[in-house]
């Protein structure tokens, strides 16, 4: 038995309409539908069209090029549509300033003449380091360049730190320039401050529970007090000093 839909009296009868969009002729089925286009495509384009608050497109001037060019309105709003074509976006790409990722990097103390500790990448050797246009930089570099000016061909930026913080330390008036046996000196002199053991006493050990308690990292203690990383963790978690509440 076939299944044969109910239709209502006259509305069975097909009727032909011109969309509204295109202009084409399209059949309809049923006298009672009110169908003004032939189809989804149709109707979502006369959608666009009769939105004049967002237009579809807007003439943009490229940022790189100077081209006048059109993008929809919709990349506009949400902040691209500033080139005119994959290949300018690549050219301006390297401009971009790598100072507001450089200074994003830095870690400055409230004390004075105190050192700017990079917390960004470090090189294999402890340095800190930045990408710039593709090339890899050292931050005490750039810093230097940055504050100073450029850095004479074949001399090295040298620290000059008063707490020996050096490698991390991206502190303008801790760097100078010298030849590479003053690099050689400033390295063997943080060598030999690392070295020198630190006796902490029971208000330091109370201080750096207290420091830690307030928020602190363990690294900053670690520096303030001169000793290693380790021992500001032994304290901190009760392996020694535990007679010190």
């Amino acid at each position: 038995m076939l299944n044969i839909p109910l239709q209502h009296k006259g509305t069975n009868m097909p009727t032909t309409k011109v969309c509204a969009y295109c202009s084409s002729t399209f059949t309809e089925p049923y006298q009672y539908m009110q169908r003004q286009f032939c189809s989804r495509t149709c109707n979502m384009m006369a959608r666009k069209k009769a939105n004049t608050k967002f237009p579809q497109t807007v003439e943009k001037v490229c940022e790189y090029c100077g081209k006048l060019f059109n993008v929809s309105h919709k990349k506009v709003r949400q902040g691209d549509g500033r080139f005119c074509s994959m290949s300018c976006r690549a050219h301006i790409a390297p401009l971009k300033s790598w100072k507001r990722r450089f200074f994003a990097r830095i870690q400055k103390p409230p004390e004075l003449n105190a050192c700017w500790i990079w917390v960004g990448t470090f090189t294999h050797y402890g340095y800190g380091s930045l990408s710039v246009n593709g090339h890899i930089k050292l931050a005490h570099r750039l810093s230097y360049e940055i504050h100073v000016g450029p850095i004479p061909e074949g001399l090295f930026v040298c620290h000059r730190c008063p707490t020996g913080e050096d490698k991390r330390c991206v502190n303008p008036d801790h760097l100078y320039v010298g030849k590479a046996q003053d690099n050689v000196n400033d390295k063997v002199r943080e060598n030999h401050q690392a070295h020198i053991p630190k006796k902490l006493t029971a208000d330091d050990v109370q201080e750096i529970r207290l420091l830690y308690r307030t928020g602190s990292s363990q690294r900053r203690i670690a520096e303030l007090f001169s000793v290693s990383h380790r021992t500001i963790g032994a304290i901190i978690h009760g392996k020694t000093w535990k007679h010190i509440p």
